[in-house]
């Protein structure tokens, strides 16, 4: 597999912005592996598919009941920066259309 980074800027205020752009990224074949400061996004190829990103926000270290919260949900978490955690799960698995 091979690894891509990509730089991109967003600001708190456009954490939806950048949820749909990390779900392009994987409908092109790059799925988010880790984010570094300030704005460095790594990539691993893969099967291009829609998949629903989102960011959720903790500003203490999360338990092991949150992080359960999202696995009973289906999501999958995939990364940690700055305090913002990463979760995709398949869009064909939302449960609703709010998680769409």
């Amino acid at each position: 597999m091979s690894e891509q980074m990509k730089i991109r800027f967003f600001t708190i205020a456009d954490y939806e912005e950048e949820e749909a752009w990390l779900r392009e990224q994987h409908k092109a074949g790059w799925k988010l592996t880790r984010v570094r400061l300030p704005g460095f996004y790594y990539f691993e190829s893969c099967t291009p598919e829609d998949v629903i990103y989102r960011l959720d926000y903790q500003n203490s270290e999360e338990g092991s009941d949150y992080m359960q919260m999202f696995r009973d949900y289906g999501w999958e978490h995939c990364g940690r920066c700055a305090g913002w955690l990463s979760f995709r799960k398949p869009a064909a698995q939302a449960d609703s259309e709010q998680e769409r």
